[in-house]
């Protein structure tokens, strides 16, 4: 590993693992149902879209890792964070772009925290709904549970 790359891994470790913390610290996807929908739903729309929403719940909870990267100020951090946010969580975390780009002129951290508890009451809401989906799923089947996920990515997208 060239020494440059090696630093910046060191650095970022603790970031990374703030996220790791938080997902495992995570009560709004509990994990009986967690393992019941990556088992139900493996490489659908449905486990990509979940896998998604966790991410968000663990990057955006108090204690996860934007919540780490706000408090110490780590402008790279956040930098890496921009540039690899994407996917659903890109789709369902939408403040955070504005908020981006506000701390980028400004320098200004506030607004990067009000993104990060919009993002964490998104992310709540999204999992509660997804748990719904789920149990209602069980009698309706997964075809319909596939439909509802999908009505849920085209009505935040």
């Amino acid at each position: 590993m060239e020494p440059d790359f090696r630093r910046i891994a060191l650095e970022e470790l603790m970031t990374y693992l703030n996220h790791e913390m938080a997902e495992a610290r995570d009560r709004v996807l509990p994990e009986e149902e967690w393992h019941h929908l990556l088992s139900s739903f493996a490489s659908t729309t449905v486990e990509h879209f979940a896998r998604g929403v966790k991410d968000l719940l663990a990057d955006t909870a108090p204690g996860g890792m934007l919540d780490y990267i706000i408090r110490a100020q780590r402008e790279g951090s956040l930098g890496f964070y921009m540039a690899l946010h994407t996917g659903y969580r890109k789709v369902a975390f939408p403040e955070i772009t504005g908020a981006f780009q506000d701390f980028r002129e400004t320098g200004r951290w506030g607004p990067i925290e009000e993104a990060r508890r919009q993002g964490y009451e998104r992310a709540c809401h999204l999992a509660r709904r997804l748990l719904e989906i789920l149990e209602e799923g069980r009698k309706k089947g997964t075809g319909w549970v596939e439909r509802e996920v999908k009505g849920i990515i085209a009505s935040i997208g």
